[in-house]
């Protein structure tokens, strides 16, 4: 195999032995040189014949050794041929002239000679489907070069059918000439030259095409004949295009860019444009209190936070946005072109490149954050959100960070993005943050503001502005209705009763900015329609009602062949809202998935463009794994759209999930996924548990169809679902699944054991922890016992992988033995865990210190509980140190920790009698406890009441 992305063949011929007949093509060995070295930069091996001008010997050498090179190494990857040069027709057949091809006078002889030496359509087809590539695509730049088409087709048709690609694969071939049978070329190479330009910039014209997404690694065969048909310069002459099979992604995308953002800077801008559907125009109005102190801010150019805060819809993007928006020279300039800023407007002022970086944090983890900032700092890659917060503080100037949505962080890694980026890159550079409050309300203490816990978290200045509390938001929202609807052509008067009438509605319904865009937008679409009676009629009363009437609102999808598909907007937005991960991808998923939900609608990727270019305010472009996903951003659609029943009312996401099988066995075959597009096979697991039981039950049918490849699915899925119905409260089922899990990799690890071996262990150490928590923890031993020898095993085998896991099995099984009375067997388990943790923490502090503080608060109540008190204080106090220092560096993560820590240190302090100095923790174990139980009162209240008691016996 080669590492090539795929092969090209090309030929090209300048000069000819008959110059007579062939006049020279002047300039074409040069654009084909220029067109082998962009195929090259795109990871293409490749050939030109000859070196340019081959004879008729060297052509056949090469391409037969380029066929046969290629079925060895290719491993099936796309293959182009391109050919260059003058044709003939002959006997009724198109053929290509090749360098060599002498003079003759007799016209016989000359005859007899071009069908010797020239070649046809069909001898570049047969080399290239002989080359083993499932996608091939022929290029032909000569006189009356489309007449090939119709035979190279039959051929390729007739060898597919003697050897047929394998179930789960496609095979495609695509033929593309400059003019039809009967017509010359002009000689120019007008066909190459559009596609240098593909090559180079990809299609032209200003529609989006999902298609050549800079996310996209790869685009089909139609994709690149459609944008070649684009670049088309030529006259007199008509394009003959021609395809056959079933067409996938394959061929290098010329615009992908693996470090492309997601599209979240430009949500940012589209936020602050505030432009409905089909609208062009800036209408961000007001808030230029809030904007003045930002940029007021700003000139200070001193590190700190400024949060702006408030409700859903409250316009806190497009503050963010507006700013973001000003200081990037592109972006400026296209707002003042579109005279959105205006006299007397709070201007930050252009930033100096790379000075300022924003990201919209939905759906991130701390470190997908820190890379997206990296990137738009021009920093590398950074490994850790420590690496970027080393980078981002040598940076000079120092940068401006704008981050909006972190309430829309996934809330297991909300505090992680505070403590690891918000609070420490605060200290270092101006960060500019939009969020709902409610991301720090357990940073607060007794009796203090918000900006008093964040000034005394980052120890900088904290500047907060709440967008519900800003004085004249009515009048703003009216006057931002009132400039788009006077954009759209409606009267003044008319205009600024609708900007009124709007905003008191969003005043009273709390829906903000969000929900006066959406409104306006409708009440402009009703105008547009001609609709009879006041405009103002019915307005909506919720969020959600106004996000169903903008839907409405938009006329219904029709395609170009006049179909209408009136439930478009629907199915294809709550396509997204079921994404999983980055998003959905397009190109066969998301169209799918919205066709079930629709009812059986067969969608493409037309009506996904559509929907893209219609409702691309919403949605989020984004990558993964070199795919173009798609996701939507606001919460409140997402949660709308997900309360939408399946078709005949059956349940939306097992209809997802049963989709996603269904492309599977469509796309793949029993025991071969390799064609299955990945989003299908990445996001299974997480479909299926989403749907509980009834998700499990299609992965077990999964499994029965393709027990190789499927039956790990089912056990991921087994455990996963085990671990959610443990957390939901619900143990007897949790352990059900658990047992279901071990059961499956047990099996499986007979077939392979060392394939599943640490899967095996982790679903052990869960059935263990199940059935301690119904009771039975005789029972945990055994499987507990066999984690722990499993992961030895894995550690020994590969130490730096599976060490950590082995410490976390040794604390599990000393759990497990402590619970049944054996204290000496837990106490050995937890010196081996703590031994390895303390040799770990010591290479990887940041990484392991928290392990390290579990396993010497572990040890010291086992060596309690075995009698040695004075040991266990020892510890004790060193466990205690160690999640003083997490909490100060982690509060919302460690401080509860800390608080059970000092409850035991005050009990150990206890039992070696100094009952005074026990009363020092036992105190502050209530302080923390307390505060922690007022934020969280369903949490903590039994951890406070155990503290106090705790507290009561040491007085």
């Amino acid at each position: 195999m080669t590492g090539a992305a795929g092969t090209a063949l090309c030929v090209v011929c300048e000069e000819y032995a008959d110059g007579g007949k062939f006049p020279r093509l002047v300039g074409a060995v040069a654009q084909m040189d220029e067109i082998v070295g962009l195929l090259e930069g795109l990871g293409y091996e490749a050939r030109k014949v000859g070196g340019g001008n081959p004879s008729a010997d060297a052509f056949r050498v090469e391409s037969e050794e380029w066929s046969e090179g290629w079925v060895a190494t290719g491993d099936a990857k796309p293959a182009l041929v391109i050919w260059s040069g003058h044709g003939v027709r002959v006997d009724g057949q198109t053929r290509l002239v090749l360098s060599d091809l002498k003079p003759a006078d007799d016209p016989g002889q000359w005859k007899a000679r071009v069908t010797r030496h020239g070649v046809t359509a069909d001898d570049l087809v047969s080399e290239a489907v002989g080359s083993g590539a499932e996608h091939v695509l022929v290029i032909i730049d000569t006189c009356y070069a489309g007449g090939g088409a119709v035979p190279a087709l039959g051929l390729a048709l007739g060898r597919w059918e003697e050897e047929s690609a394998p179930p789960g694969h496609a095979k495609w071939l695509g033929f593309l000439a400059s003019c039809q049978s009967h017509e010359t070329s002009d000689g120019s190479g007008p066909l190459l030259a559009a596609l240098t330009k593909v090559l180079k910039e990809g299609p032209a014209g200003d529609e989006y095409r999902s298609a050549w997404s800079a996310h996209n690694a790869l685009v089909s065969g139609p994709d690149l004949l459609g944008a070649i048909a684009t670049r088309w310069e030529g006259e007199g002459q008509t394009p003959v295009p021609a395809t056959l099979g079933e067409w996938r992604p394959a061929f290098p995308n010329p615009l992908h860019s693996p470090e492309a953002p997601a599209r979240l800077v430009e949500h940012l801008v589209q936020a602050a444009r505030g432009v409905g559907h089909r609208e062009e125009g800036w209408f961000f109005t007001g808030r230029t209190g809030v904007l003045g102190r930002i940029v007021e801010w700003l000139d200070e150019d001193a590190p700190g936070l400024f949060l702006v805060t408030g409700p859903a819809g409250c316009g806190k993007s497009a503050v963010l946005g507006r700013i973001a928006t000003l200081a990037d020279p592109e972006q400026r300039a296209r707002a003042v072109a579109s005279g959105a800023l205006r006299d007397g407007d709070p201007d930050p002022g252009v930033r100096a490149e790379r000075t300022l970086a924003a990201v919209h944090l939905r759906d991130l983890t701390p470190l997908q954050a820190a890379e997206r900032l990296a990137r738009a700092l021009g920093l590398p890659r950074p490994r850790s959100t420590d690496d970027f917060r080393a980078e981002v503080r040598e940076l000079s100037p120092q940068p401006v960070l704008v981050m909006d949505g972190l309430d829309e962080v996934p809330a297991e890694h909300t505090q992680s993005v505070i403590e690891e980026l918000v609070f420490p890159l605060s200290r270092s550079v101006p960060v500019l943050l939009g969020s709902r409050e409610r991301a720090f309300r357990n940073k607060l203490e007794d009796n203090e503001t918000l900006v008093q816990a964040l000034a005394r978290h980052i120890g900088a200045g904290v500047t907060t502005v709440d967008l519900e509390e800003e004085p004249h938001t009515r009048e703003d929202i009216g006057e931002y209705v009132r400039r788009r609807c006077e954009a759209a052509g409606m009267a003044e008067g008319p205009a600024g009763e609708t900007g009124a009438a709007i905003a008191e509605r969003a005043s009273d319904v709390g829906g903000g900015f969000l929900f006066a865009r959406l409104v306006t937008s409708t009440v402009l679409a009703r105008a547009a329609s001609g609709e009879d009676g006041s405009l103002l009629t019915e307005l909506p009363d919720s969020i959600d009602a106004a996000f169903e009437n903008e839907l409405r609102a938009v006329p219904a999808r029709e395609r170009d062949d006049g179909t209408v598909l009136p439930s478009a907007a629907w199915d294809l937005l709550s396509a997204l809202a079921w994404a999983v991960g980055q998003g959905m991808p397009a190109g066969g998923v998301w169209e799918a998935v919205a066709g079930a939900l629709g009812g059986g609608v067969e969608y493409d990727e037309t009506d996904v463009d559509w929907a893209l270019s219609t409702f691309g305010r919403y949605i989020v472009e984004d990558a993964e794994e070199g795919q173009a996903v798609y996701r939507l951003y606001h919460r409140e659609f997402v949660a709308h759209l997900m309360n939408r029943e399946g078709p005949d009312g059956g349940d939306a996401d097992e209809v997802v999930l049963r989709t996603l099988v269904d492309l599977l066995k469509r796309q793949g075959r029993a025991g071969d996924w390799s064609g299955v597009d990945p989003y299908v096979t990445r996001g299974l697991v997480q479909h299926a548990v989403r749907c509980g039981g009834a998700g499990m039950e299609v992965l077990r049918a999964v499994a029965s169809w393709d027990e190789g490849i499927g039956l790990p699915y089912l056990a991921e899925g087994s455990n996963e679902l085990s671990l959610v119905l443990s957390k939901s409260g619900l143990p007897d089922e949790a352990l059900d699944y658990s047992c279901e899990a071990v059961c499956l990799y047990k099996e499986l690890s007979k077939v392979s054991p060392a394939a599943h071996r640490s899967e095996l262990a982790g679903s052990l150490d869960n059935f263990a922890n199940r059935l301690a928590t119904i009771g039975d923890r005789q029972g945990a031993l055994a499987p507990a016992h066999e984690a722990v020898n499993l992961y030895r095993t894995l550690a020994e085998q590969h130490p730096a992988t599976f060490t950590p896991n082995l410490a976390g099995s040794l604390n599990n099984l000393a759990n497990r033995l402590a619970d049944t009375g054996d204290h000496q067997g837990a106490l050995q388990a937890t010196y081996e865990a703590a031994h390895i943790n303390r040799t770990l923490a010591k290479q990887n502090p940041a990484t392991f210190s928290p392990n390290l503080a579990i396993s010497l608060n572990n040890l010291a109540i086992r060596l309690a509980n075995s009698g040695d008190h004075h040991g266990a204080l020892k510890t004790a106090h060193e466990a205690t140190n160690l999640y003083r220092t997490l909490a100060e560096q982690h509060p919302a993560t460690f401080t509860p920790d800390l608080a059970a820590c000092l409850h035991n240190l005050a009990n150990h302090l206890g039992e070696t009698g100094d009952r005074q100095g026990a009363l020092a923790p036992a105190h502050e174990a209530v302080h923390i406890t307390r505060a922690l139980a007022e934020q969280h009162p369903a949490t903590f209240i039994s951890s406070l009441a155990a503290s106090l008691d705790n507290l009561a016996i040491r007085l």
